[in-house]
């Protein structure tokens, strides 16, 4: 499923959302792109937060569909994880 098929289905259940992901939408699809991410490996928050280093509250920050965009090195530590995990 694509970043674009998630967001239909998500505004298919609530239409109010659409202007709020219209206004986020740089950080909508970074948060998209990495539930799908974690959910194709597989894992749990507690899951990636066991492979990653990285923290249960840095996991929902990061796939919150709104707020600042993250580091660079939080994201490539977030997909590295689940790649690895997936390839297992």
């Amino acid at each position: 499923m694509s970043v674009e098929e998630l967001k239909q289905e998500i505004l298919e259940e609530r239409p109010e959302l659409k202007e709020f992901l219209a206004q986020n939408q740089e950080k909508t699809d970074l948060a998209l792109e990495l539930l799908k991410l974690r959910k194709l490996a597989g894992l749990t928050k507690d899951a990636l937060a066991d492979a990653s280093g990285l923290s249960v509250e840095q996991i929902d920050r990061l796939e919150a569909p709104s707020g600042d965009l993250p580091s660079e090195n939080e994201v490539e530590l977030y997909k590295s994880s689940c790649r690895q995990h997936s390839g297992r």
